[in-house]
């Protein structure tokens, strides 16, 4: 249990980042779509995401997601390489602009300081025992944001929206495959030493614990809070209100760590320095982080969600052509289950 509960807290600390805990992500993709059926489409999608790249994590022994990609995407690696590399540059940019924007908010000030202070804080879980704390962040992460969630939704009254199941199911397939494919690198690491059973756990309670908070927070959005929508809904509740400024920067910080870390693992295989490669990726992030959160959800999350689902479609056609479900051991595999030593 011990190992599911730490997996679990990853895979949804590495989802819930400025986006989604902001509620402006599910507003970019979902709009008014039906609350529940945006949950049981979510739950179907993020579990078998979650389960594609665990099952192939641990097939071919591909603990990171530079060594998954050679042994899945074969030919296609340096293309994957080429889109992980731009995915991972948005998204850190993205979490760093928006923890700017919520101390902003919360200290009634305009200034990009907030947002180094953000990648300072990140920065320091990659060059002091970063597994292990980043692992205590996520478990805190994922418990506060499910409570804050809850405490959102009882807050107000719920309003369920209509919408084509077409459209509603085709924003799913985006925002899942977006999410997880951008925290893939996180997911692969917790495939080590995982059973297949605690691989099935893990990934369906993430799947129904993030579709339960992706369909309560949908449901009392309004679209026309403009900033931070999460925080808007409780601006005059000062309990509520401050609590979510922790919730939401923590979550920033959780998912900034696990969409940087593959970024990170690439250049320090470069530069051969791992604090030079922690300062070239955030410093890069926060350069880009200055054209704006509200500009990077809208424009460039959906762009990266359609090649997201393209890679996605591919992992699972892998995991289809996998007869056997391989134990953990050293060495590495390709899908058909040669060895690659």
């Amino acid at each position: 249990m011990k190992k599911v509960f730490s997996s679990v807290s990853v895979f949804v600390a590495s989802v819930v980042g400025a986006g989604f805990a902001t509620g402006k992500e599910l507003i970019v993709f979902f709009g008014k779509s039906f609350a529940p059926l945006v949950f049981v489409g979510l739950i179907v999608a993020f579990s078998l995401l979650f389960l594609a790249i665990l099952f192939l994590s641990i097939s071919t022994n591909s603990f990171d997601a530079k060594t998954l990609s050679s042994n899945i995407l074969g030919k296609l690696d340096f293309c994957y390489d080429v889109f992980l590399v731009a995915v991972s540059l948005v998204m850190t940019a993205s979490m760093l602009a928006g923890g700017n924007d919520v101390l902003c908010m919360c200290f009634n000030i305009s200034t990009p300081f907030f947002g180094i202070v953000t990648a300072f804080l990140v920065a320091l879980l990659f060059c002091f025992k970063s597994q292990k704390i980043a692992t205590i962040l996520c478990k805190v992460t994922t418990v506060f944001i499910v409570f804050f969630t809850i405490l959102l939704f009882t807050a107000k009254r719920q309003t369920f929206a209509t919408s084509s199941i077409f459209s509603t199911m085709n924003s799913v397939g985006m925002y899942a495959s977006f999410n997880v494919v951008c925290s893939i690198g996180a997911i692969c690491n917790q495939a080590k030493d995982m059973t297949k059973k605690q691989a099935v756990i893990s990934a369906v309670v993430s799947a129904v614990i993030l579709a339960s908070m992706s369909a309560m927070l949908l449901s009392i959005l309004d679209e026309s809070s403009l900033l931070i929508p999460t925080l808007q809904l409780v601006k005059h509740q000062p309990f509520l209100y401050w609590f979510g400024v922790v919730v939401v920067f923590l979550a920033i910080v959780s998912t900034l760590w696990a969409n940087a870390l593959p970024l990170v693992e690439r250049v320090e295989k470069k530069v051969q320095n791992k604090s030079i490669a922690v300062l070239i990726v955030f410093g890069v992030g926060w350069l880009l982080s200055n054209v704006g959160f509200d500009n990077i959800v809208k424009v460039c999350y959906p762009a990266v969600s359609v090649l997201s689902v393209a890679i996605s479609l591919t992992l699972i056609c892998k995991l289809l052509t996998i007869k056997k479900l391989r134990k953990p051991s050293k060495g590495r595999w390709d899908a058909k289950g040669k060895s690659l030593n």
